[in-house]
């Protein structure tokens, strides 16, 4: 397997972790309130601060990054399994939607996970050669196409057919398509299958590297993905 890729993005519109002013971290709360129902005497100011200036690491995780490294498209792009974690913006019929995303893709499956902002589970999709199944708001529902399945339990669907070789910047093999370019040779804009995806960044400006915004358009539909973490086999 190759090592995983973690790519820092610049301000955007989907949620991010907050942080305090002029870009610097903010203490988590939750974290603190723990420490608090745990040790009661950091109740006490003096000791409190002590506490949270040798903690402070911890604290501030949530807005921290590890330095970029480069995700490059594995040579077996069209076979290989690869695992992304993300957000993912949703425009249909006038509404909004945005959460976090964590797929696991192979040849055979998909497990893809919704997130709330705070890590809650808002919706649980697995596609196999047996059907699909999606899980949200506590409700449990089967059918054999996950496009349909998505359709009637979130209004929208993602087109997994196809996903996992567009978001890597690769065509749908044995379906007609467009593709144009940029100077770096990366896929700029790819059309297939009635849907139209537009590459706003890639991870490198080399011509093999993964993409790390793009937009996907098809009546009425926008879905834009923002990746944050690649990992390939």
């Amino acid at each position: 397997m190759q090592g995983c890729s973690r790519i820092v993005n610049g301000p955007d519109k989907i949620h991010r972790p907050p942080c305090g002013r002029e870009g610097s971290p903010s203490p988590n709360p939750w974290l603190v309130s723990a420490l608090i129902r745990e040790h009661p005497w950091l109740v006490d100011v003096s000791k409190l601060t002590r506490a949270l200036f040798l903690l402070c690491p911890l604290l501030l995780a949530g807005c921290a990054s590890a330095p970029p490294t480069a995700a490059v498209r594995p040579s077996n792009a069209e076979q290989a399994a690869f695992t992304l974690d993300g957000r993912i913006a949703v425009k249909y019929d006038g509404e909004h939607s945005s959460a976090g995303m964590h797929w696991l893709h192979d040849a055979d499956a998909d497990d893809i996970l919704m997130l709330a902002p705070l890590g809650v589970t808002v919706a649980h999709i697995r596609r196999d050669a047996q059907g699909a199944t999606l899980d949200a708001s506590g409700k449990h529902y089967a059918a054999q196409d996950s496009g349909a399945l998505m359709q009637q339990v979130l209004g929208w669907r993602l087109p997994l057919s196809g996903l996992p070789y567009w978001v890597m910047g690769l065509p749908m093999p044995g379906a007609m398509s467009s593709v144009e370019r940029d100077a770096n040779g990366q896929v700029s804009l790819l059309r297939q299958d009635g849907w139209s995806m537009r590459y706003t960044a890639y991870a490198t400006p080399a011509a093999d590297s993964l993409p790390r915004r793009m937009t996907l358009q098809r009546e009425g539909l926008e879905i834009r993905l923002l990746i944050d973490e690649w990992q390939t086999k």
